[in-house]
């Protein structure tokens, strides 16, 4: 047991060396035993994952703002960032970037065809991954704090204390929204 009264079981996993002076970071598996990091230095750093789980550093790419979440499309990496942008990265180079949000990006995830991100905006953006068009919808009256998918349903959590339920398939159209009360 440590001193902060946690359960400590067997060592910890192998590791890399800290980032040094970052607040943020986010992670994506590329896939073939690659992970990338983005990171509030506005560096995505690329390592190799050997079957030991310990890593080793490949390469970085500047991207010159703040990384708050990062989510990997087939050979792609979509990077969301402080300043509302999402870059697309191709072959460890931005390829393609687009407006998203007024400023940051705090969710991002991928769904079939559809990149979605929540910004401090309270929008939530789609982003077709092929076409590359986008819709943004507002959703909250808050920071988009959280997004999640399943079957068709996307859920979208914000600071306003709503949770929100949109279809995936007609990206405009909520289907309900509740307040969310924690107790005290």
């Amino acid at each position: 047991v440590s001193a902060e009264g946690l359960l400590m079981v067997g060592p910890p996993a192998p590791s890399v060396s800290a980032i040094e002076n970052v607040r943020n970071l986010a992670v994506a598996w590329m896939g073939d035993g690659q992970l990338a990091v983005g990171a509030s230095d506005g560096h995505i750093r690329f390592f190799t994952v050997a079957e030991d789980r310990t890593l080793s550093f490949a390469s970085s790419i500047a991207i010159g703002r703040c990384v708050q979440q990062i989510v990997a499309v087939g050979d792609a990496l979509y990077a969301g960032c402080t300043d509302g942008i999402i870059r697309i990265i191709r072959d460890r180079q931005v390829h393609r970037c687009y407006q998203a949000h007024q400023s940051g990006i705090n969710s991002l995830l991928h769904y079939d065809r559809w990149v979605i991100s929540g910004g401090d905006d309270g929008a939530i953006c789609w982003h077709e991954c092929e076409s590359g068009m986008s819709s943004t919808i507002p959703a909250h009256n808050s920071t988009v704090s959280g997004l999640g998918v399943n079957a068709g349903v996307l859920v979208s959590g914000s600071v306003d204390q709503w949770i929100s339920t949109w279809t995936t398939d007609q990206v405009a159209r909520p289907l309900a929204s509740h307040p969310c009360v924690l107790p005290d």
